[in-house]
């Protein structure tokens, strides 16, 4: 389990958002989401708009885009502001 040898290396910087991202890079799909799943529930009232904006186009995800998976735990982050609510223009717009 690619999460048993992130921890254990014991160096890892302290970020919600680092786990995270060596697991997209390293782990299977199944162990990645089920931490998302536990990140959001253990932060999701600290979250933002910027936490959206990473986490819909870090590259590092790129490989859980198409896993309906991903668009679940994407509709738990707060939308955009603007007009469009998602942020890429999805009114649209110009």
């Amino acid at each position: 389990m690619a999460l048993d040898g992130i921890r254990a290396a014991g160096d890892v910087p302290d970020s919600d958002w680092m786990i995270p991202t060596l697991l997209a890079v390293m782990g299977d799909a199944d162990e990645w989401f089920a931490v998302m799943h536990d990140e959001f529930d253990d932060t999701l009232d600290e979250l933002s708009f910027r936490d959206r904006f990473f986490f819909e186009f870090d590259p590092s995800r790129d490989r859980f885009r198409d896993d309906p998976r991903f668009q679940a735990l994407l509709d738990r982050l707060p939308p955009y502001p603007g007009p469009a609510g998602r942020g890429t223009n999805q009114g649209g717009g110009q």
